[in-house]
């Protein structure tokens, strides 16, 4: 890495479409076109704009409004229009951005007073190189959930978006010839994965359509897909509706799975309908660029005995992994404690918010460091595993159990079966219970009770079972605990 070199994340693109202008980038459009599309947004965004907010759904206006935000040099901030619109304009106000770039979707969120754009109404200009960026300027800000009610923005920096792409780049190299599939929201931090993971190598970006990004096998097949990051929840919808027959998606070749752990019996099951793709689970917080950890599948499958599914696994290069005690020190192989990452790809801390910066990006042993809050143990082999966060740990009747336990019991008893355990009321005053829930069924809460008293404590057996058809996610594809919450909440 020379001093010249640009960190901007639009410059890798620009070296693909130099290399082969006529090539796809975007759907239809080839890398000359949206290279001439970028460019305008990045004119019309002007070099002295350095904030812009980027409000849309999974659309190629959408994409062309953060290569174009990128391409300017600014720093952009995706917002989601499936967000409340009180949300949104909180946001806004906490960004103050410089110009907001928004699709059909995001246009029907916006409220007056902001510099608004949609990409599309610009007429392609002759692409220029991407603004100059230095390492440390800030490439991005995605706002992930707070224990306060009010979003954090994760802030990353260049440096460290470009050490993931170099890092992902050769562990999962992609080529010129891959049609990759885009399928999480701008809002979500995989979708920097989708974008310029697939650019770098000069690849084709499809994008999923948001009503089937829980079942995506039809496009994926329609499309001849060879590469994809999914959520392991889509499984649960494409299983329901018959769709995993194997051997029917012979074109992949990387099927990469993050946002949630991936269960043995779901890596296995994937293996045989996509029978020439390389199967691996990816870990990694916000706040250390996308995925730090990776496992592949192999035989035999590397799996977390006490979850039953796929390992963490190993650091991406310049990624570096430990386990800590109570007290912030290293511990043994073997030893439970928090996992905490360092390297490369920490990001820069939390927008506007120095005290929690503090709080989550440490100093030990005089390296900086990210506290996850993730509880696991590396085995003798060198291996990570997670056995779930600290803040799942909850006290029932003066009791600790972690929430992740009941879970794994449950989704044995019901057959890999989306599943999710509450503490419930979980006031001051009150004394907790467990609630759970199970997508499906209708399953018979009394045998499902009978069976899970054989694995777990008295004070870890549900006082309820609800059976739902599907459980909430949010857009990440995570199960929505607080929307499982306000349903408890409404039925008193």
């Amino acid at each position: 890495m020379g001093s010249g070199l640009n960190y901007n994340l639009a410059h890798p693109f620009w070296l693909a479409y130099q290399r082969h202008p006529r090539r796809v980038a975007l759907e239809q459009l080839s890398y000359a076109e949206v290279a001439a599309r970028a460019s305008a947004v990045a004119r019309w965004l002007g070099p002295a704009v350095r904030r812009v907010a980027v409000l849309g759904s999974r659309s190629p206006a959408a994409c062309l409004a953060i290569l174009g935000s990128c391409w300017s040099g600014a720093t952009y901030f995706p917002l989601s229009p499936n967000w409340p619109g009180q949300r949104i304009a909180e946001l806004l106000q906490q960004i103050q951005p410089d110009a907001l770039l928004v699709d059909d979707r995001g246009q029907a969120k916006v409220e007056a007073g902001w510099r608004v754009l949609q990409p599309e109404q610009l007429d392609p200009i002759p692409a220029t190189p991407p603004a100059p960026l230095p390492p440390e300027a800030i490439a991005y800000v995605i706002f992930t959930s707070g224990s306060t009610g009010r979003p954090k923005g994760v802030c990353v920096s260049a440096r460290a978006v470009h050490h993931l792409l170099e890092a992902a780049a050769a562990c999962f190299p992609l080529t010129v010839e891959d049609r990759y599939a885009g399928n999480f929201e701008f809002s979500f931090d995989a979708s920097v994965f989708d974008l310029f993971l697939t650019w770098k190598a000069g690849a084709s970006l499809q994008l999923v359509p948001p009503a089937q990004a829980l079942a995506p096998h039809a496009f994926l097949r329609r499309h001849k897909i060879t590469a994809t990051v999914l959520a392991p929840c889509s499984l649960t919808g494409m299983e329901r509706l018959k769709l995993l027959q194997p051997g029917s998606l012979p074109d992949l070749r990387w099927s990469l799975f993050g946002a949630e752990a991936l269960l043995e019996s779901q890596a296995q099951l994937w293996q045989q309908v996509a029978p020439n793709s390389q199967v691996v689970s990816l870990y990694g917080p916000t706040e250390n660029t996308v995925t730090s950890l990776f496992q592949p599948l192999t035989r035999p499958p590397v799996v977390t005995p006490e979850r039953h599914t796929i390992a963490l696994g190993r650091p991406l290069p310049g990624v570096d992994a430990l386990v800590v005690d109570e007290r912030n020190q290293p511990v043994p192989p073997g030893t439970h404690g928090q996992l905490v990452l360092q390297g490369n790809q920490l990001a820069s801390g939390y927008l506007d918010d120095p005290v929690l910066t503090r709080q989550r990006f440490r100093e030990l042993r005089g390296i900086r460091s990210y506290l996850t809050g993730d509880w696991g143990y590396q085995d003798a082999g060198g291996i990570f595993h997670c056995l779930g966060r600290q803040d799942l740990q909850v006290k029932v009747r003066g009791h600790r159990l972690e929430l992740e336990e009941v879970e794994t019991c449950l989704r044995e008893v019901c057959r890999g079966a989306e599943v999710a355990a509450l503490a419930w009321p979980n006031r001051p005053g009150h004394w907790n219970e467990i609630v759970a829930f199970v997508s499906g069924g209708p399953w018979d809460e009394k045998v499902l009770r009978q069976q899970l008293s054989l694995r777990l404590p008295g004070h870890g057996l549900p006082r309820a079972i609800h059976s739902l058809a599907r459980l909430p996610r949010s857009e990440n594809g995570k199960i929505d605990r607080s929307a499982l919450r306000d349903w408890l909440d409404a039925r008193g």
